[in-house]
């Protein structure tokens, strides 16, 4: 029946509040904010999540200037929030970057996003695959994230910060 061979099967395990150990090694890279969801989809897709003992899932933003920020991506932290997932926010896609920037303005703006989410993001991501922009040196990355990452220290989130993976065909960053 071709029905049933479209249908995907998950793990349902304990409820957080069970285990023994609440922190393990399931987490997805989601990219929920992409998905035509309403609210509620967005919780049940988040109930499924942590039902299925996962606990970290990795989403993306880009960098908002004021009070502009994204519905999808307001709606997608609040759902995981709510479920007792942690989440790690991409802060900036390599196309959004702007190296040249004033470094000011680039601590400002991890510093407002790590403000205006708080608790709810626990890990910030500053900067993916650094090295896929050819023009980019491996100073200017680090001078980039390290401006970014005093930003969300400054803010008072107590959050993980990271600098993200590495494309690894940059050969410039080697």
């Amino acid at each position: 029946d071709k029905e049933k061979e479209d249908y995907c099967a998950f793990s349902v395990s304990e409820p957080m509040s069970l285990r023994k150990n609440v922190k393990n090694r399931f987490a997805i890279d989601q990219a929920g904010q992409y998905m035509d969801w309403n609210k509620e989809k967005r919780e049940a897709y988040a109930k499924v999540l942590s039902m299925a003992g996962i606990d970290t899932v990795r989403e993306r933003m880009s960098d908002y200037d004021d009070a502009d920020y994204d519905a999808n991506i307001e709606e997608q932290t609040e759902a995981l929030f709510n479920h007792g997932i942690r989440v790690m926010q991409m802060l900036a896609k390599n196309q959004s970057i702007h190296y040249g920037e004033n470094l000011f303005t680039t601590y400002n703006k991890a510093k407002k996003n790590a403000e205006y989410y708080g608790e709810r993001v626990k890990i910030w991501e500053s900067v993916n695959e650094a090295d896929s922009d050819e023009s980019v040196t491996p100073d200017e990355a680090a001078s980039y994230y390290k401006a970014r990452a005093i930003g969300i220290i400054d803010s008072g989130a107590e959050t993980v910060k990271t600098f993200g993976g590495l494309c690894n065909w940059n050969t410039s960053f080697s």
